[in-house]
């Protein structure tokens, strides 16, 4: 069913982008859902660019503090964690956490992000 949700969601991106920039806000959402798509199809370097698209709509929308971009880290370092990159997965999920730390509204997750770093200390223990 990846392939459908896939296809889909690249008919939607197509469509937008005939209205708007690549960059755009709206952009976002569907970026970041190929970008989980993508990693659980295994395509992590599809998955990452994906999910870079989303970053860079989000920072140019919203700015470089704004807690949805430690949303789209938290996607970012799953796909490094199945890569076998730990490390750099805890860095991003560190800096994730450190951005929902100064928000408080329940739609930044920080226990998500704290949950991730555990599986990730889970991973490495193995």
């Amino acid at each position: 069913k990846y392939e459908d949700a896939m296809q889909l969601y690249q008919k939607a991106l197509e469509m937008k982008l005939k209205t708007y920039e690549p960059e755009d806000w709206s952009m976002t959402f569907t970026y970041e859902k190929m970008g989980q798509v993508l990693q659980l199809q295994g395509e992590n370097e599809e998955a990452i660019d994906r999910l870079e698209q989303a970053l860079a709509s989000v920072r140019k929308n919203l700015g470089e503090k704004h807690p949805r971009i430690a949303m789209v880290y938290n996607s970012i370092a799953k796909v490094w964690a199945q890569q076998g990159d730990e490390d750099a997965a805890m860095d991003l999920l560190r800096k994730a956490v450190m951005m929902h730390l100064g928000y408080s509204h329940e739609l930044y997750r920080p226990l998500e992000n704290h949950a991730d770093l555990a599986k990730i200390y889970i991973t490495m223990a193995d």
